[in-house]
């Protein structure tokens, strides 16, 4: 079936996990008549509840700390017989009970559970990421890490060797991938891959390293994509520099474990004015970002004729055909985009693969006037300090993937006109994907794009993942931190990573960034 398991890391990181599986929960259809275009098995495992009932959970893992799952229980309706016989098997004493302060239940999660309209979530409403989530989890998928508290100042979560230490720790105590990752993983027939959601700039990097490390022993070549955030928010000097280092760290060990990385800057420098995104609000900014991932992961989940439209390991051999390069650089543009990659005038043109039947629709975006689309494509990538303003950046590999309300399901591939061809050995590449599927905006996603949710409207939009040399210019500026606050016994290896990675991503080209004759 083409599995992937999903492994969320921390409260940021759930925030967008939330917005996905609500995004795949609303592709959901009852009807035999009306088969949904996206394989919900891919994401979704069939199961049964303690009473018989028939279950369908999200196959993923959700780490959090002590207070940060919110109101949500590890045990929720579907599993609450299960909760008790499991209790009575584990202990056969009288149990002591302690008791932590109650957190509320969202009126929005008490009007989900009586089957009413909820009302309208805000900014100020939304304290937690199961303030908004709209499905049922398997408690195994549950996980809460009790050894620190969400927003502690005694014990805070930021030093990358904390989350480091913990998953050590706990890993010593109870092997973790076989306490929790293999109950997923021996459900699977054929599995694609893992996604891993996690920060890249506190504790959660160190954490995240650890256990892609262990992902890596004991997976071997399984493709692993590591989806990393990074905050955006002005903080002090001294945070400021730590985060560096815990990015430097988290893009040197990650990078050498995961088939992909792709850094993501929670809030792009670049937002145009008619996307309106509140930078303070991890209901805002993850919004925007699964827009993005949702988008550009789509083609792993859709039906195509004969099969699948891709899978991750296919879109990952677009992005990495120039060797070492794992590192991808995320993009979204909302909104009618300005190409479609798959038109008819262009089958003749390309290397056709897929093309399913033509979905005639409304074209234009309801309640956006978008014009010149490429001006208002959003990079999720903090701009370098390193390199000179003349230095062109090289794309190496592009992968796209468009929605829209009309058009039909297919891929082609092309080479990068001849203003972005790589220098010699070999071309750029691009690989495009379309699809007649608007993103869906539910009730539980904020409006920030100026469209009301309905349940007959969406939002067209083009995401993709890129790789190029930029990757240059950010090695840069992390050396440059590096070399001034990180310690003697661990600065000299954490440059050298650095540097191979910059390496990686000068190999194909004259490199000179000096010359900008090279870069003209």
């Amino acid at each position: 079936m083409h599995e992937i398991i999903t492994l969320q890391l921390g409260q940021r990181s759930n925030y967008v996990a939330t917005h996905f599986w609500n995004t795949q929960e609303s592709y959901f259809t009852y009807s035999a008549k009306d088969e949904s275009m996206v394989d919900h098995d891919v994401h979704f495992r069939a199961g049964s509840g303690p009473t018989g009932v028939d279950t369908y959970t999200p196959r993923t893992l959700i780490y959090d700390l002590k207070g940060g799952f919110g109101s949500m229980r590890k045990i929720n309706e579907l599993y609450d017989t299960e909760g008790d016989q499991r209790s009575s098997e584990i202990w056969s004493g009288s149990p002591a009970f302690q008791q932590q302060p109650k957190i509320e239940k969202h009126d929005y999660q008490q009007h989900l559970e009586q089957g009413l309209q909820p009302p309208p979530l805000t900014t100020e409403s939304v304290r937690y990421w199961s303030d908004f989530n709209r499905v049922f989890f398997h408690p195994r998928s549950i996980v809460q890490l009790n050894e620190y508290e969400l927003h502690s100042t005694l014990m805070p979560f930021e030093q990358w060797s904390v989350g480091e230490d913990l998953f050590n720790t706990l890993n010593r105590e109870q092997d973790l991938f076989e306490h929790d990752f293999r109950f997923f993983a021996e459900e699977c027939d054929l599995l694609q891959g893992v996604q891993i959601l996690t920060a890249l700039d506190d504790a959660w990097g160190g954490f995240a390293a650890r256990y892609i490390e262990q992902l890596r022993d004991e997976m071997g070549k399984a493709c692993l994509w590591t989806w990393g955030l990074e905050g955006s928010q002005s903080e002090s000097r001294g945070t400021r520099i730590q985060k560096t280092v815990n990015m430097a760290k988290s893009i040197v060990d990650i990078s050498g474990q995961s088939s992909l990385l792709v850094p993501i800057l929670e809030v792009p420098s670049d937002v145009p004015s008619l996307v309106s995104v509140d930078p303070r609000s991890n209901w805002h900014t993850s919004a925007l970002i699964m827009t993005a991932l949702e988008t550009v992961t789509l083609p792993a989940r859709l039906r195509a004729p004969g099969g699948r439209l891709s899978t991750l390991s296919e879109m990952e051999e677009v992005l990495r055909s120039h060797g070492r390069q794992n590192i991808a650089q995320l993009r979204l543009m909302p909104g009618e985009p300005s190409r479609t990659p798959v038109q008819d005038s262009e089958l003749d043109q390309r290397t056709h693969i897929h093309s399913g039947p033509e979905v005639h629709g409304n074209r234009s975006a309801q309640g956006l006037n978008f014009h010149q689309a490429e001006k208002l494509e959003m990079l999720f990538a903090p701009s370098s300090t390193q390199r000179k303003p003349s230095i062109t950046n090289k794309s190496l590999t592009r992968l796209e993937m468009s929605r829209a309300k009309s058009g039909r399901l297919g891929v082609v591939e092309e080479d990068l006109d001849d203003a972005n061809r790589l220098k010699e050995p070999s071309p750029a590449h691009r690989k495009s994907y379309h699809a007649p599927l608007p993103f869906p905006l539910l009730d539980s996603f904020p409006n920030i794009y100026g469209i009301q949710p309905a349940q007959e409207q969406g939002l067209t939009a083009c995401a993709s993942l890129s790789v190029d040399t930029s990757v240059i210019g950010r090695v840069s500026d992390l050396r440059v931190v590096v070399e001034r606050a990180v310690g003697r016994d661990e600065r000299e290896a954490l440059l050298d990573g650095l540097s191979s990675i910059g390496e990686a991503y000068q190999d194909g080209w004259n490199s000179d960034e000096g010359s900008d004759e090279d870069d003209h």
